[in-house]
């Protein structure tokens, strides 16, 4: 049986492509309609689920939404997604509760881009979770996080968020299209997060065309001196297709692809393999045990483990040690 590629949201050709592998007639390619609306999507089956295959940290998907309304340069949210949508509310929870009873499981991660966004709409969401009797973690952009929504989402069992800051550097913001960020507000929302028992999950990018190599170890001291419970320093990757991509392409600055299929290109103040370079010894330091023991001493146990795990693929790997 070969490999096949369905072009499109897969709920609207899933049942066909089944049909032909049971026939033996499945083909290379499939193209589906687009969904109108996210409205009666099937609960996901786990009738083969066995609970004790899993530790007390596994945890199961859920769908709130589907796309991403922002147009970050370097992101290709919205081309495997188009538009934006949102699930109604009472078959989230029906999904919850049904997963709940046959599996067990009660650790939940949202998949949506960004599970905060349009208040109203999130706050009905953790009312309504409250009595389910779950923890869960998601996603979310820094403009949508405010003391409100973070008490709000911690009373729904909300136990972590990654946030997507990508740089604190406003001209890199700018150069991303991602203004919505506030850099002078990171340590404060660390802090809220911290009060309420929400890790945050911080993502930092380097490779903009404003980043040095003293500018971004600057950044890992900040996240260091704001305590941050974790963080993921990526390597600026300009997928094909994106805004990103094609002007550089324009400007003759794509080299071309990595080993690990990463887009190469030539950095503004850098070279591509600086910047390559710049991740590792900022993962190294941040995962440092001078960094681990003043940033989590107080912390939750299970980001300390956390921490340690990530220390030690660090060493190992040499770099990103997710």
């Amino acid at each position: 049986m070969g490999v096949s590629l369905v072009f499109g949201p897969a709920e609207t050709v899933w049942g066909k492509i089944l049909n032909d592998v049971k026939n033996g007639t499945l083909k290379s390619k499939y193209f589906s309609e687009p969904l109108k609306n996210l409205r009666g999507l099937p609960t996901p089956n786990y009738s083969g689920f066995n609970r004790a295959d899993y530790d007390e940290h596994a945890f199961l998907f859920i769908e709130s939404s589907r796309g991403c309304p922002r147009k970050c340069t370097f992101c290709d949210a919205s081309q495997y997604n188009p538009g934006f949508k949102f699930r109604p509310l009472n078959e989230i929870v029906n999904d919850i509760e049904t997963i709940k009873d046959k599996t067990g499981m009660s650790n939940f991660h949202f998949t949506d881009s960004n599970l905060l966004i349009g208040n109203r709409r999130s706050y009905a969401l953790f009312k309504l979770l409250e009595d389910l009797d779950i923890s869960f973690g998601c996603s979310s952009d820094m403009e949508f996080i405010t003391p409100d929504s973070i008490v709000a989402a911690a009373k729904a069992g909300c136990r972590f968020i990654s946030m997507g800051i990508e740089s604190l550097n406003e001209n890199n913001l700018a150069y991303c299209d991602k203004r919505f960020n506030d850099p002078t507000r990171v340590k404060e929302i660390i802090e809220t997060c911290k009060d309420q028992g929400i890790s945050l999950y911080v993502n930092i990018i380097f490779g903009f065309d404003y980043d040095t190599e003293e500018s971004c170890m600057v950044t890992v001291d900040k996240l260091i001196q704001y305590k941050a419970d974790v963080a993921h320093f990526h390597v600026l990757d300009p997928t094909i297709g994106t805004p990103l991509y094609e002007s550089l392409l324009t400007q003759g600055r794509i080299i071309g692809k990595a080993n690990n299929g990463l887009t190469m290109f030539k950095p503004g103040n850098m070279t591509y393999q600086g910047v390559c370079e710049i991740v590792r010894k900022a993962n190294l330091k941040f995962y440092s045990d001078d960094s681990i023991n003043f940033r989590v001493s107080s912390s939750k146990p299970d980001i300390l483990v956390l921490n340690k795990q990530f220390q030690e693929n660090t060493r190992r790997a040499g770099h990103t040690p997710w």
